[in-house]
């Protein structure tokens, strides 16, 4: 199933006024504290253009649900509010004191934020983190993106996780252009050579917020989650240039990449749980992992912080997206071993895998900035994975996810070298087939120039010595052609012999080289 319409164009206008936050929240006192924040945050006041094929207002799959915390850190059974109508009849209801709530939101648009911000007093900036796709923004009239200062972050109150969830396509999309229809999100495609890979690589957020009301045993948590990949938005160029872009969407399913991330819970825990996580979205997966862990775990660990199912959700999915690109770097680099020479391998093919090389050294770039950015919210080392001493508690040592992300920081860094080295392989290569080719192209040359070399003088002899029909082949005169021609034809050879001894290492022809390589071959 699929449609096309017409692609909404980007803007080129100028700021104005007008641009106040207004398409983040909808009207009331939310929108009022975003209008007031513009000047302090200039974020909050335009939206990511890259979404502009669906806009924040446009959304509308929306789900919510609330879990509970009680004295002894036991989680009750979620709430489950699966229309915006329910989730704001629940907030309409009194808060009662003394709670500890989590709600896991799955979906975003105008009155999700309005709702959610006013009654769990959240930072507008907190909403725009989430919600920007692009990853760089050159032109003045388009929206900030300039982060906040290091020392800000607080990864106790808040923090944003990008990561990226490798899925398997069911039927190739032929084209780099690529987007969630239900988020904006990219779906990165991936080339080997000439062909298209049958995967796709989500682009994926999640944000976590956490208010504090009377005490430390008084708080509310939200968690935003994207929506799975069950749409895409295909952005078709069109034949000629003053015709706009074409959208089209498709509804289809992509399954998670051989199988998905692995399960993160060791074995003597989960003894007797045969359950897996869906893998087809954060929500669920973090549902699963609440109701059906949370409670045994934080029995034998006082004091479980709840963030650490999605911190080792995302880092879970950075390792699988570890091992695909090892595998594309691996076979991308396979035609380059075991050879004896590269003259099988063409130009094209070549300039080709150097470009989809580049494309993915950009990609790893955009992850590491995603994992850095990980690592300074929630105050993680940028140094090499500690191993936990052999008395650590393991619970203690897997509810700490410092060792995960260091991990994954340090192989991105190895990737990123191996992808330049490769890069720089097919460079070489390039250099060796191209150095060849201009070898094989002078030998050629220097062969029409020894013939041309030897008919060239015979013709000019007749015309030199004005020789007329007696010394044509056939008649008794054509021995005295010969006498003349080949002695000038072998002084021809040996002038130019002797003419070329004058090039220096710079292709100049000077007098003094001549006579030092005169000098040394006779002396």
């Amino acid at each position: 199933m699929s449609s096309i319409r017409e692609a909404p164009r980007p803007r080129n206008s100028p700021r104005t006024t007008e641009d106040d936050g207004t398409w983040l929240s909808s009207e009331g006192p939310y929108l009022n504290l975003i209008k007031q924040s513009c000047t302090r945050q200039p974020n909050l006041e335009l939206p990511d253009g890259r979404n502009r094929a669906v806009l924040l207002c446009d959304r509308q799959n929306i789900r919510a649900s609330l879990f509970e915390l009680d004295a002894k850190n036991q989680i009750s059974p979620p709430t489950e509010f699966p229309t915006f109508v329910e989730l704001q009849e629940h907030f309409n209801e009194s808060r009662p004191n003394a709670c500890r709530r989590i709600y896991l939101v799955e979906g975003l648009n105008p009155q999700v934020v309005a709702l959610l911000g006013e009654k769990l007093n959240v930072d507008p900036i907190f909403f725009v983190t989430h919600e920007r796709t692009s990853t760089y923004l050159r032109w003045p009239y388009e929206p900030n993106l300039a982060p906040c200062l290091p020392s800000l972050l607080d990864g106790g109150q808040s923090f944003t996780a990008s990561y990226y969830d490798v899925r398997a396509l069911s039927e190739q999309l032929g084209t780099f252009s690529v987007a969630c229809a239900e988020s904006g999100r990219d779906a990165l495609r991936t080339k080997l050579g000439k062909e298209w890979e049958p995967t796709v690589i989500l682009h994926r957020k999640c944000s976590f917020w956490k208010t504090t009301f009377i005490n430390e045993n008084d708080w509310t948590a939200l968690i935003l989650c994207d929506p799975p990949f069950r749409q895409a938005h295909i952005w078709q160029k069109p034949s000629f240039i003053q015709e706009p872009w074409s959208l089209k969407t498709i509804h289809f399913s992509a399954p998670p990449f051989q199988g998905g991330y692995a399960d993160f819970i060791p074995h003597p825990w989960i003894i007797h749980r045969a359950s897996s996580p869906p893998r087809d979205s954060l929500f669920d997966d973090m549902v699963h992992y609440l109701t059906e862990y949370h409670n045994d775990i934080s029995t034998k660990l006082s004091g479980l912080d709840f963030t650490v199912f999605a911190k080792k959700i995302v880092a879970s999915h950075y390792l699988l997206l570890l091992e695909y690109h090892e595998a594309l770097l691996s076979t991308m680099a396979f035609p380059l071993q075991r050879k004896d020479n590269f003259a099988n391998i063409e130009t094209t093919s070549l300039e080709s895998s150097w470009s989809n090389i580049q494309q993915l050294c950009s990609r790893i770039d955009r992850y590491i900035k995603d994992i850095s950015h990980i690592m300074l919210q929630l105050h993680i080392p940028f140094d090499n994975p500690c191993v936990p001493s052999a008395g650590t508690n393991p619970h203690t040592q897997w509810s700490q996810s410092e060792s995960d992300y260091q991990y994954i920081y340090m192989k991105l860094q190895s990737l990123r070298e191996r992808s330049e080295f490769l890069s720089s392989s097919l460079t070489g290569v390039t250099g060796i087939n191209g150095a060849a080719r201009s070898i094989r192209e002078a030998k050629t040359i220097k062969t029409f120039t020894i013939v041309a070399l030897i008919f060239i003088p015979l013709s000019f002899s007749t015309s030199l010595f004005s020789m007329s029909d007696r010394y044509l082949p056939g008649e008794n005169n054509f021995g005295v052609f010969f006498a003349v021609a080949l002695p000038l034809v072998v002084f021809i050879f040996v002038a130019i012999l002797l003419f070329d001894l004058g090039y220096n290492e710079n292709s100049s022809w000077r007098l003094e080289t001549f006579t030092t390589r005169i000098w040394r071959s006779w002396f």
